[in-house]
């Protein structure tokens, strides 16, 4: 009897402690959500001008990275803010100035359109990115690939080539 007793009380216990620990669980998750509500209200209450200022400058560059005459006085008039502004809060945000991350979006484009576009000269991809000059464009390059934009193109034909043969299954 005193066995059944202990075996009942401890059961009762356990079953108690369970119910506690859904209890709190569920208040956990209520107090967690209400947390959330309130966070989100706040963060949406707070000064994001300057970050949607940032952002919009960046989708203003990443549309528009192919115009010749894009240049740090246009895209701070776009966004709505003086250039030394648009310099700090971009490179706060996104590690990077704007003439740099333009310098990197261009010449990635030219990377993907030098291994896709081979019946294009380099003076047209030059043009296609931004760049007037094709000297200039390949000055550029060198300084961010290491390699001329000729010497790419010839080294991404290769690497297909190869590519194309190991990947190709055995049948």
């Amino acid at each position: 009897y005193i066995l059944i007793t202990c075996f009942q009380e401890s059961l009762f216990f356990h079953c108690v402690n369970r119910l506690f620990d859904q209890i709190s669980y569920f208040e956990n998750a209520r107090i967690s959500y209400a947390f959330w509500l309130r966070l989100t209200e706040y963060a949406m209450t707070l000064s994001v001008s300057e970050i949607s200022k940032v952002d919009h400058a960046k989708a203003f560059i990443d549309q528009n990275y192919y115009m010749e005459d894009l240049n740090l006085d246009l895209i701070a008039g776009h966004a709505g803010m003086s250039k030394y502004s648009l310099c700090k809060e971009f490179h706060k945000k996104y590690g990077v100035s704007p003439g740099k991350y333009l310098r990197e979006l261009r010449i990635s484009q030219a990377c993907r359109l030098l291994m896709t576009k081979s019946d294009h000269t380099l003076q047209e991809i030059a043009q296609m990115v931004g760049y007037s000059n094709n000297n200039y464009f390949g000055k550029v390059f060198k300084a961010e690939k290491g390699i001329s934009p000729d010497k790419y193109r010839k080294q991404s034909v290769k690497y297909d080539l190869v590519r194309a043969v190991y990947e190709t299954p055995f049948i």
